[in-house]
């Protein structure tokens, strides 16, 4: 059994479908885990690794076909305000953990 800490790019991106089908969106909360995952810090990832990719320098996390499929679930490479989840944003998503079933 793989360690949750070594999930590939597209288990995660699976855990991020999951997570927009329970809750609209996905924008994750940074600190957000699921099922030992550190979701929240995965997104933040991807948008770092994004504005090093615009920016021309190397990724060996983010290519064009990973974007253009972010991209496809309305993935929010700079969302305003996000970084500022209340206590209430966590309660209605149910603590920063949660169990999200996997299409």
């Amino acid at each position: 059994k793989k360690n949750s800490a070594l999930l590939d790019w597209e288990s995660k991106f699976a855990l991020l479908r999951a997570f927009k089908k329970a809750h609209g969106h996905c924008r994750v909360p940074p600190n957000f885990i699921v099922g030992g995952v550190r979701l929240g810090g995965w997104v933040a990832t991807q948008r770092k690794e994004y504005k090093k990719h615009r920016l021309g320098f190397p990724s060996r996390i983010i290519n064009e076909k990973r974007i253009a499929r972010l991209e496809r679930h309305n993935f929010q490479w700079d969302p305003v305000g996000e970084d500022n989840w209340s206590p209430m944003n966590l309660f209605a998503l149910g603590g920063a953990t949660a169990d999200l079933a996997i299409a």
